[in-house]
């Protein structure tokens, strides 16, 4: 089994060394490091990233001439791919070191599935606290498109990048992980992945991003929500259509009803509601919550 790691990076030394330190730590070793160099400050940038990632790593460093922000720097990284699996990764995320191990020996048993993840873990840099959450209800290694979406329905949850792994083929011949889609393109891109092929699941806390000011892809108001679903209806039907079926545009404050939009009397239902009120709400008080109440509460409130 081999895999490609794609890191995009700009002016964020704060947990570079770690992230190099825990990627020669993997028990199942990249086979390709693709580092995207967003046009950084340092110019010994590709001498420190060789200096400490293990030699049997062959990496491959690109540099852009001036700054392209994340998504398209992973654009380019896709044209390096090598692999049969690749991660996309950030170097704040933590990663156990059986993280690709046990993920690609259940993805690898499954060969028509894009992708598969594990458990929630989020970091608070701020507060040092640390978020845990199961998904129980998750029984079994593998899905297809069609249980995705009664999943979906059924349960509110969210699938975080940081634990993911790919399969290449896969990914490149069907995604809409690009700037068109906005900031928000990485998770649509899995909902649109899902709905089409499934995915593959395993349980265990084996990687966690950090939440911290200032990050890529946060929280956005309802016009930029209201601009992206008449977007995605535009260029993907299917999506749309999907998103609704499953009831996954919660992240529409409440305010909405309140809100004159296209497609309003196809979205807003009491299911919405519900779900947007309890997204909203988990938002404020995540990270004050002890971790064992919030697990709790999610076992509670997830099929709500």
């Amino acid at each position: 089994m081999e895999y490609d790691l794609i890191i995009p990076f700009f002016n964020d030394q704060k947990y570079l060394k770690r992230f190099q330190k825990q990627i020669n730590h993997q028990k199942l070793l990249p086979k390709n490091l693709i580092f995207i160099d967003d046009c950084n400050k340092d110019k010994n940038l590709k001498k420190k990233i060789r200096e400490i990632i293990n030699n049997k790593i062959k990496v491959i460093y690109i540099r852009n001439n001036f700054n392209l922000g994340p998504v398209k720097s992973i654009n380019k990284g896709f044209k390096y791919l090598k692999s049969e699996y690749f991660r996309i990764s950030s170097t704040d995320d933590f990663m156990d070191s059986e993280l690709a191990l046990k993920s690609l020996k259940v993805l690898n048993k499954y060969k028509k599935k894009p992708y598969i993840f594990s458990d929630l873990v989020c970091f608070n840099e701020k507060t040092q606290k640390e978020i845990k959450i199961r998904y129980s209800f998750l029984k079994k290694e593998s899905y297809s498109s069609k249980e995705v979406i009664d999943i979906f329905s059924k349960y509110q949850f969210k699938i975080y990048h940081n634990s993911i792994f790919f399969r290449k083929n896969f990914f490149l011949k069907n995604n809409i992980f690009n700037d068109m889609y906005g900031d928000r393109c990485d998770m649509l891109n899995l909902y649109h992945i899902s709905f089409n092929y499934g995915f593959c699941y395993t349980p265990g806390y084996l990687s966690k991003y950090v939440y911290r000011k200032g990050q890529f892809g946060q929280i956005k108001k309802n016009n930029y929500l209201f601009n992206e679903i008449e977007m995605i209806h535009k260029f993907n039907k299917k999506l749309f259509l999907n998103l609704i079926k499953a009831n996954l545009l919660y992240e529409i404050s409440p305010k909405a009803l309140l809100e004159n939009f296209k497609y309003k009397k196809q979205i807003i239902n009491l299911n919405w509601l519900i779900r947007s009120v309890k997204y909203h709400s988990w938002k404020k008080i995540r990270f004050f919550l002890p971790s064992w109440l919030i697990s709790v509460t999610f076992r509670i409130t997830t099929k709500l």
